[in-house]
């Protein structure tokens, strides 16, 4: 990961693409990265760490990745103890109605496929994108321990970011992203930690929509910003020839709804007031179930959710 180029940051990943991966930034724990896809929030809730695996992140819409590196909690709050990751994806500054269609290839036999259409004329522009990523990868157990069953993973990206200028003085945009991989897992990195059957399906939806209102051109600028998010794992780990005694299931779901006022309003020209409202919800649960040659059991997490305001 190009990430890991970057000074004070630490990249680590669990196996070949796919595989669980986490960021950290200036020796804080992960959970303490705050990341956001165009400014909105992608942590998961469902997590007991609360962050986001990089591992499922399809990289075919993303444009750049910047770096907030220290404290940003003042601005993004607690999550943000160790600092931020921006993903920002592509945008279109070309006018006009382009077609895009590519394919690639590389070592572990990996195959990506994408397609895209975009438009652009004075009043807006749009970006709408398909893409398909498979890799048979390699084993994420260690190999010094004789692991070689192969992990791969197989993932769907569709992604749509658009705006359009109702007025001179009024704004909308509009973004919405789906990823759904299939992943291969293995149960440990020692010894008989190939786990053939161990595989992870994962849905991450993310929906927004932004209004931006020049109220007094120049003088008072309003935008609402309301953001959606919807987050489902599920984790299966039937019995197979390596582990013929043991088997687990387990399921989480999140959403993470928000909604965001903000006035800027121009005191001088040396002086600016900024003011505004926020609103957040976070629901998460989770099912675990699990048989062995030692007995059964099972773990079940009611809903939980929580509400904040802050302004």
């Amino acid at each position: 990961s190009r990430l890991s180029s970057v000074p004070g940051l630490s990249f680590t990943q669990s196996g070949s693409v796919g595989q669980p991966a986490s960021v950290f930034i200036r020796g804080a724990n992960s959970e303490h990265t705050l990341v956001l896809i165009d400014g909105i929030e992608v942590n998961d809730p469902s997590s007991t760490s609360r962050n986001f695996d990089f591992g499922g992140m399809n990289m075919s819409d993303i444009e750049r990745i910047e770096v907030l590196r220290g404290a940003q909690s003042p601005l993004y709050g607690s999550d943000a103890i160790g600092g931020v990751v921006q993903i920002i994806t592509k945008g279109i500054d070309k006018k006009g109605l382009s077609f895009h269609l590519g394919a690639e290839t590389g070592r572990y036999d990996i195959f990506r496929e994408h397609m895209s259409v975009s438009g652009r004329n004075d009043q807006g522009s749009f970006n709408l994108g398909v893409s398909r990523y498979d890799s048979k990868g390699f084993s994420a157990a260690a190999a010094a321990y004789g692991n070689s069953e192969r992990d791969g993973i197989g993932q769907n990206l569709i992604n749509f970011k658009g705006n359009y200028s109702v007025k001179e003085n009024l704004k909308l945009e509009i973004t919405a992203r789906f990823t759904q991989a299939d992943i291969d897992l293995d149960s440990s990195a020692g010894a008989g930690g190939d786990d053939p059957n161990y595989c992870a399906d994962n849905n991450h939806l993310l929906l927004a929509a932004r209004g931006e209102w020049n109220t007094r051109p120049g003088r008072w600028k309003q935008s609402i910003h309301l953001s959606y998010q919807d987050i489902n794992r599920e984790y299966d780990d039937p019995v197979d020839l390596l582990h013929p005694s043991d088997s687990s299931k387990g399921k989480y779901k999140a959403r993470l709804l928000k909604l965001n006022w903000q006035n800027e309003i121009s005191m001088s020209d040396n002086a600016d007031l900024v003011t505004g409202i926020e609103w957040q919800q976070e629901r998460a649960e989770s099912t675990y179930a699990y048989t062995s040659a030692w007995g059964d059991g099972n773990s079940d997490f009611p809903r939980v959710s929580a509400s904040t305001l802050s302004a």
